[in-house]
């Protein structure tokens, strides 16, 4: 199944591949930005400032490419001009540029205290190769190991062992009051936002371009041969989508109490996105796609493409991509895979209206309107598509 198993995101392996250039790119360009914009003079906390913003330095000025199979092994070359002098990136480019920004701002955010450090002692002492050779070597090139498993607090549990926990606690409360008494010169300046890195770095909105284009459409970011799978999986998705959303349909039309032919219209016109349209509201996915596709898996099987409901109790994909599961890319490729079965179903074959269907099929289930309407999509007894 394309994103029922565990995939590893393309940004881990890239960062892995690439920690020694990357580290190498971010000196030499945080040099720059600090010779150029005299970021010493007020102290260091302009430095630490900026160690989150260079990523968009490096994405102007670099780019990130992956080798063929097999070694599918990843690279970072310095770009031979800016990419603001570019003309848009095509499909491949745009993922593998999204993907150099996300292992930059992993990379600064480890190790954001110790390049403020070393940039506001070094860099008008040293040139960048001088910093690169000390600082990028080590334990900086070797991945964060996991984070620790959590463990209840003695004093939590309301276990035994008072004199220990007391002890304890006295520590806690004794290191809160060295905070909360401390002067503001011994607190961490906080993160720039960013539209405040995007405001000061990206002058030309370039960068800001390619973000809007990827909130907006997700499939920009996926390769031609992804994009291909879409375009197919869409169209063997029909059936299985048509089957269900009209089950949705029917269940908002039950809940909204919509009985006419004009309420069910409003019914069915958000049911191929996740956020209805001039709704203020951000949609809760790239793309805005059907929030009811959540509960499906989508899979390729003999040559063709399908869509399954997942178990009751199943972890829901998108749930378990920010923690090392489903590839991002894949759940793009099922959000516009049924994005584009739904739409095609209800909007774009006006002799089959779906809010009509439902207000002449009122007196029956679920099971009728859809049996009924997807015959359409699904083929009639003989299995055989008629659209």
């Amino acid at each position: 199944a394309l994103v029922a198993a565990a995939a590893r995101k393309p940004e881990v392996a890239a960062l892995r591949d690439t920690r020694r250039e990357l580290c190498h790119a971010i000196v030499a360009e945080m040099h720059t930005e600090i010779h150029k914009h005299a970021l010493r003079k007020d102290g260091e906390d302009d430095i630490y400032e900026t160690v989150p913003a260079i990523c968009l330095a490096i994405v102007q000025n670099y780019t990130l490419t992956q080798t063929a199979a097999p070694s599918r092994t990843w690279r970072l070359t310095k770009r031979a001009t800016k990419l603001d002098d570019d003309d848009a990136p095509d499909p491949a480019s745009f993922v593998h540029l999204m993907t150099l920004k996300k292992i930059c701002e992993a990379f600064t955010d480890e190790r954001q205290q110790e390049l403020s450090e070393l940039m506001y002692k070094e860099t008008y002492a040293k040139d960048p190769e001088g910093i690169q050779q000390s600082f990028c070597v080590g334990e900086v090139l070797a991945p964060p190991p996991p984070p620790p498993k959590r463990r209840r607090s003695p004093a939590a549990s309301g276990g035994g062992g008072g004199g220990g926990n007391s002890k304890q606690a006295k520590a806690t409360q004794s290191s809160a009051s060295d905070d909360s008494v401390a002067g503001d010169d011994d607190q961490v300046p906080p993160v720039p936002s960013m539209d405040e890195m995007l405001k000061k770095y990206d002058t030309d909105g370039s960068i800001s371009n390619l973000i809007d284009m990827e909130r907006e459409s997700p499939e920009l970011m996926l390769e031609p041969a992804e994009l291909e799978e879409v375009q197919s999986g869409a169209n063997d998705l029909r059936c299985d989508a048509c089957r269900a959303a009209t089950a949705v349909a029917y269940r908002r039309a039950r809940k909204a109490r919509a009985t006419d032919e004009e309420a069910l219209v409003r019914v069915v016109a958000s049911l191929c996105v996740g956020t209805p349209e001039g709704s203020d509201e951000y949609p809760k996915y790239p793309g805005n796609p059907p929030l009811w596709g959540e509960l499906y898996t989508v899979s390729k099987q003999a040559g063709r493409w399908t869509m399954a409901k997942l178990r009751k109790g199943a972890k829901r994909e998108e749930k378990s991509m920010g923690e090392g599961g489903v590839d991002y890319n894949k759940l793009v490729m099922k959000h516009s895979m049924i994005s584009r079965a739904c739409k095609h179903i209800v909007h774009e074959h006006p002799e089959l209206d779906l809010p009509e269907f439902m207000f002449l099929h009122a007196a029956g289930g679920a099971a009728e309107l859809t049996s009924g309407f997807c015959e359409a999509f699904c083929g009639s007894a003989d299995g055989k598509d008629e659209l």
